[in-house]
Formats: structure tokens, C-alpha cells, sequence
């Protein structure tokens, strides 16, 4: 008899177990793959001729429609992978044209205007990694310092749902490290397989109070269609 109450207990304890194993993996569904973070380019813009992605643009002095086409995929001067987008800044606004060029360990990215980082990402890519950039085409030599603040499995922007997201702090030192940045900083999202899903630009304030003064969010720019190049 106690025989069988012993082998009755066993079989309770392994089902409690393993609906307690089943529990936890459930729970680590939604947690990051860390084998998605090991390359740099999988988080650049895509570099297919043709391919269009349309952001919506929201700011204090309105919103429009911003349409980034990739252009080409080689840098005039060098043989490597190199994309290119034509930028649509607006109705009343010139077309600017921004190069980008993913590998594994890096993003640079050239002649982009307010977010003027030329390394947008670097390895590793895990949380509260920090480093800083400068612009080539900058005489000034301003200094970015860039962090990446947070890793989401999934991040939905205008109601889309992208896997696999990261999210860095850019913000820009104008008379070197020891004095206080600039009033601005951006926040850039990064979805596995697109690239950029947002940007959002927040200025903080100048006050002289003791408490720490929160940042006002200035504009913002989300995606909203993404059209593959035809084949």
C-alpha cells in the first residue's frame, strides 16, 4: 500500500515538473534569440535596388509622408556592399541622398541630416554597449556618443509588428566630451530584416531647476509600407 502511494507521489511530483518546465519555456518565448544578434547587417536598411519604404513624419510644424527608395547597392569608390537612399525630406523640401554601408561588425551611415553618426551600430549588440563616432563631413568635429538602451522580441510601430528590435540613444557633444551635449537626442529602432521602424527626436529643455528635467519629444518618424523591389 505505501508501495503504491509512493509511486502515486512520484508521478504527481514528475507531472508538476514538467508543466513547470513547459511554464518556463513558454515564458522565454518572447524573450530575444541571443543567436539574432550577431550580425550587425541584418539591422541595416535594406540594400535591393528598387525597394521602397514610405515613414510617416510627425513634428511640431506638421506631418508629411517621407519615401526612402534604395537606389544602388555599390559605392562609387569601393567594391563593397554599399546601399543608397534618396530621401523625400517633405513637399517643401530637397531630396537628400544617404549612404549606408552594413558588415557584421558595423553600420556606417553618410549624409544623413540630424542624426549625423556615421557608425549608427556596432557590435556587440547587447545592452548599455556605448561608443563614439564622428562625421567625416563635419569641421567642427563633433563627437556622437551612442548606446544601445534596450532589445525587444517584438516591437509593433503603426500597427505592424516587427521581431527582433533594438533601440540606441544617439546624442551629440559639440565642444567635446567634458561639456554638456546638445540639447537634442534621437532614438532609433532597428527591426531584424528591415531596419529602421522609428525615430524619434526628443529635446530637453533648459532649466535651471534641481530635479532632473524630462525630455520633450520633438518629432517623430515611423515606418509605414515597406514594397520589396520587383524582381
Amino acid at each position: 500500500m505505501k508501495r503504491q502511494h509512493s509511486v502515486q507521489v512520484a508521478a504527481k511530483l514528475g507531472a508538476l515538473l514538467c508543466c513547470t518546465a513547459l511554464l518556463i519555456t513558454s515564458c522565454g518565448v518572447t524573450s530575444p534569440d541571443e543567436t539574432v544578434w550577431g550580425d550587425v547587417s541584418k539591422f541595416s536598411w535594406p540594400t535591393q535596388v528598387g525597394t521602397l519604404m514610405k515613414y510617416r513624419n510627425v513634428s511640431d510644424t506638421g506631418s508629411f509622408t517621407q519615401e526612402i527608395v534604395i537606389d544602388t547597392n555599390l559605392s562609387s569608390n569601393s567594391s563593397d556592399l554599399l546601399g543608397t537612399y534618396v530621401l523625400n525630406n517633405g513637399p517643401d523640401a530637397l531630396f537628400g541622398k544617404v549612404s549606408y554601408q552594413p558588415s557584421k561588425d558595423t553600420l556606417y551611415v553618410y549624409g544623413e541630416v540630424g542624426l549625423s553618426a556615421e557608425i549608427a551600430l556596432l557590435a556587440p549588440l547587447v545592452k548599455g554597449h556605448e561608443w563614439y563616432s564622428y562625421n567625416s563631413s563635419d569641421q567642427d568635429n563633433n563627437i556622437w556618443h551612442a548606446e544601445i538602451i534596450e532589445r525587444y522580441a517584438f516591437r509593433k510601430v503603426q500597427g505592424t509588428t516587427y521581431e527582433n528590435v533594438i533601440a540606441v540613444k544617439y546624442r551629440k557633444y559639440e565642444n567635446g566630451l567634458n561639456a554638456p551635449p546638445e540639447t537634442s537626442e534621437w532614438i532609433r529602432f532597428y527591426a531584424e530584416g528591415v531596419g529602421e521602424i522609428m525615430t524619434v527626436e526628443n529635446t530637453y529643455p533648459n532649466s535651471n531647476a534641481p530635479s532632473e528635467v524630462l525630455p520633450q519629444q520633438a518629432s517623430k518618424r515611423e515606418l509605414i509600407e515597406i514594397t520589396p523591389a520587383a524582381n
